[in-house]
């Protein structure tokens, strides 16, 4: 550990200095699956043109989650303004799809940031919404170090998305 911190310590330090005086706030949003009236998906066995057909309806309602899942993130984005942001998207049990939002802020702003969430909570009453935080801005400490250690360690993969909505709803 102690070596990895002396390798990597401007590193880390710029990190430190970037996430100083800032907290996250966490935001779940559950949204009306846009896929629910189409019916479940038929099981993957089978031959030939229902195979095919099933596949296909399969990826139109993954694609069609992840545009919707997008709309609300992007949506989202623009009332809140964050700093930097982190989100997730998984299909629940009960066919809801719920965004898991991770937005750094400054500090100071968190009174700001709990009226934004007051006119978000008005304004997109199709989606039910839970605020959480302050926090200690703990998503984007674990993505910042990510990278040197993986730079150092293992082979080079491309950067991780800050939203992740397409590998989470790819395993839906």
């Amino acid at each position: 550990m102690r070596k990895s911190i002396r390798s990597n310590q401007r590193q880390f330090q710029t990190n430190l200095e970037r996430l100083q005086g800032r907290t996250e706030m966490h935001l779940k949003v559950v949204v009306e699956d846009c896929c629910r009236e189409l019916g479940a998906p038929q099981t993957s066995e089978g031959v030939g043109r229902a195979y095919l057909t099933n596949l296909r309806e399969t990826a139109t309602r993954q694609r069609e989650r992840q545009t919707r899942a997008r709309a609300v993130s992007f949506q989202l984005h623009r009332l809140f303004s964050p700093l930097d942001e982190e989100i997730s998207c998984r299909l629940t049990d009960n066919g809801k799809m719920l965004l898991d939002i991770a937005h750094l802020i400054d500090r100071k702003c968190v009174e700001r940031y709990h009226n934004k969430y007051s006119a978000a909570t008005q304004m997109m009453k199709e989606c039910q919404m839970q605020l959480s935080g302050p926090w200690p801005p703990y998503h984007f400490v674990q993505r910042l170090t990510r990278g040197a250690h993986t730079a150092s360690h293992a082979p080079v993969a491309p950067p991780a998305s800050t939203t992740r909505l397409e590998p989470v709803l790819a395993t839906v």
